[in-house]
């Protein structure tokens, strides 16, 4: 049974960064389950939140500072599991200092589900942010909290390190299952999120679409940039190119140089 959110899941929302006040990341707790904890420099205020609430497990949608940097303080003040998706380290030959830095002891790998008292969580993998990205899904409710899988339907910018093939397959993906609501980590509550995720679903696949057709016309990376987003996004300009149009470029054309 579908039903309204608003004495079930309790919002927390903080600032990115010190240094970004003005952008936000929401961490959500249902049911005992914490998702995602939060920035480290807000541990003054996330510790105090965190003795108070009843956590008992605690799962990260990826390993990003903003969305695991307290996973430290709750390893060591607090005996709950931490899941967090190992799948790729393994697979990609990743260092285990990836998870050490954050955790005093070890990370357990996300189970099939994560069984609470009054509902059941379902890890779905959608890299394309991250590589261990995952989103979680509840069925009963029509719920999907969706880490960083949506932020915006019309990414001008991309990491260097993140796929828009990977979006697009994960996007695909989730929007098979049946949900309503999207809790996302910088947006917040998105109650027509199925349709959210459609609309960056199309727009990524017209993007890369017109990223290649240019290419093959013989335009560079950097004037496809150019011609696909002519005026430099604000994101690209705070994060002094860590965000750039050029990396959200070269990723729309990775899979097609590849072939």
């Amino acid at each position: 049974m579908k039903e309204d959110f608003a004495q079930q899941v309790e919002v927390i929302k903080l600032p990115i960064h010190c240094f970004l006040p003005s952008m936000s990341i929401f961490i959500y707790f249902v049911d005992g389950l914490l998702i995602d904890t939060g920035p480290r420099f807000k541990r003054k205020r996330l510790s105090r939140l965190f003795q108070r609430l009843n956590i008992e497990k605690v799962a990260i949608t990826h390993l990003h500072k903003d969305h695991s940097g307290m996973a430290s303080w709750i390893s060591k003040n607090l005996d709950v599991p931490i899941y967090i998706n190992k799948t790729p380290a393994r697979r990609f030959h990743v260092s285990d200092r990836l998870f050490s830095d954050r955790f005093s002891r070890e990370a357990e790998q996300y189970p099939d589900k994560i069984e609470l008292e009054h509902h059941t969580f379902i890890p779905i993998e959608t890299p394309g942010h991250t590589r261990d990205h995952i989103c979680l899904y509840e069925p009963n409710k029509g719920w999907l909290f969706t880490g960083d899988l949506y932020i915006t339907p019309h990414p001008k910018v991309s990491l260097r390190t993140e796929s828009i093939a990977h979006y697009i397959s994960s996007l695909n993906r989730v929007i098979q299952l049946d949900f309503d609501t999207v809790f996302c980590a910088h947006q917040g509550i998105i109650r027509n999120g199925r349709n959210s995720l459609i609309e960056k679903l199309e727009y990524l696949q017209e993007m890369q679409f017109q990223a290649v057709q240019l290419y093959k016309q013989g335009y560079s990376e950097r004037m496809i940039a150019k011609q696909l987003f002519p005026k430099k996004a604000r994101l690209e300009r705070l994060s002094f190119g860590t965000f750039s149009s050029l990396h959200f470029v070269r990723s729309c054309l990775r899979a097609h140089t590849r072939t």
